[in-house]
């Protein structure tokens, strides 16, 4: 379908993007790119759902332009998938995979690289190294030649920004910590070029932020640890994103009694915070896990 003549253009300078830019995201030609700017060829629902992650800008607003489209019930598949993923409900992404791997339409390399990803977060029973190099093809089905050391420098997409999370929590399992940690900060220090929507960014970066407090406090980097669950916190309180918060608030309260920053008064209360607020978001079994090592390593009991 023809895009209204404008849009296009408009939401590209937004992003600060080239025609040449953009259209190298979306594999055609500038040529090509530029006579959609002018209105005279259309864009198909993956090429636009594309558009706007390199943008990063929600789609959701334009969808209504392609309602008659055989494309549009694949596309409300693929946003629900990704919720699902964004809730951290594995079991049911594992469920709904297999059938819109099998009748999706689009082989873009959008959906084709969200595709990738969604395996690799549902075979939680592979070998790490196989994951790892499956999500090294997926990065670089978008990014030519990636490299971890240029990451700041990548203005990636929300995909994107999982893939490279995945690729942490890959390595950290292969005991390359040093790796890993350098992998998340490096991310989140270039969070500023992230072209993600708003709603993504408050998904990545409190989670971004939790793996990385849990890798340092893991590898005895406390302080370290301490400071990025501060921030993490901060982060999540601002983007309204609840779920990391009890572990964020159970780390702080590990590191500040590790590096004896509180009294136990204040540890116990911080306990107790991580523990009803894991309850109030319904995440039981972490407030069960939270309750349980408040009373073997703290001596806490929690009721």
């Amino acid at each position: 379908m023809k895009m209204k003549e404008g849009l296009i253009r408009n939401m590209r300078k937004s992003a600060g993007l080239t025609q040449s830019q953009a259209a190298a995201k979306l594999h055609m030609s500038q040529q090509h790119f530029s006579r959609i700017e002018k209105g005279e060829y259309g864009m198909d629902m993956w090429d636009f759902a594309s558009f706007s992650q390199i943008v990063g800008q929600s789609g959701d607003d334009f969808s209504v332009l392609y309602y008659d489209s055989e494309e549009y019930v694949d596309y409300l598949e693929y946003r629900r998938i990704n919720r699902l993923i964004r809730d951290n409900k594995i079991d049911e992404v594992r469920a709904a995979l297999p059938d819109f791997e099998k009748k999706t339409k689009s082989n873009r390399p959008m959906i084709q690289q969200f595709i990738a990803l969604a395996k690799v977060i549902t075979n939680e029973d592979a070998p790490r190294e196989r994951l790892l190099n499956e999500l090294q093809q997926a990065i670089e089905m978008s990014i030519e030649n990636f490299n971890e050391e240029k990451i700041a420098d990548y203005r990636l997409n929300y995909t994107e920004i999982l893939i490279i999370y995945e690729i942490a929590l890959k390595l950290f399992d292969l005991n390359e910590q040093e790796r890993a940690i350098s992998i998340l900060s490096t991310t989140i220090k270039g969070r500023k070029s992230f072209r993600a929507t708003e709603s993504e960014k408050s998904t990545a970066l409190p989670q971004l932020m939790y793996a990385l407090s849990n890798f340092l406090g893991m590898t005895k980097r406390t302080q370290e640890a301490l400071d990025v669950s501060c921030e993490a916190l901060d982060m999540s309180i601002k983007c309204n994103n609840l779920r990391s918060v009890p572990g964020i608030i159970y780390n702080i309260a590990c590191c500040k009694d590790i590096l004896k920053l509180a009294p136990p008064n204040e540890i116990k209360s911080l306990l107790l915070e991580a523990y009803y607020c894991a309850k109030a978001i319904r995440r039981y079994e972490l407030a069960d896990i939270i309750k349980k090592d408040a009373e073997s390593t703290f001596g806490i009991k929690i009721d």
